[in-house]
């Protein structure tokens, strides 16, 4: 198991893809899984931030698609003081997902 030194800060980014299956539907017949008929909105890290601050939570459902990246922001001359003595000096890792289940 490597260790992050614990003096860098790290940026996050998040997307959250909501779907809106109430586009305009035509008819009774819609069927909101066939594919074309849905359509996703955007939401990108200042507006969760904003509504996690507002709300304390921000609400996913089932089809809602999440993105996560972090990155740690070190600078060239962090890098090269940690590195004799750090295992990793640096971190990005991204992760994403598909809500399965709607829970309240």
């Amino acid at each position: 198991m490597a260790k992050l030194p614990s003096q860098n800060a790290y940026d996050v980014e998040v997307e959250v893809w909501k779907l809106d299956e109430n586009v305009g539907k035509k008819s009774a017949q819609t069927n909101n899984k066939k594919i074309g008929e849905n359509v996703y909105v955007g939401y990108f890290t200042s507006d969760v931030l904003a509504k996690m601050r507002s709300t304390g939570k921000f609400d996913l459902a089932e089809g809602d698609i999440i993105k996560v990246k972090v990155t740690s922001n070190s600078t060239m001359a962090d890098n090269f003081s940690l590195a004799p003595n750090a295992d990793v000096t640096s971190l990005s890792a991204s992760y994403s997902a598909t809500v399965t289940t709607t829970g309240k």
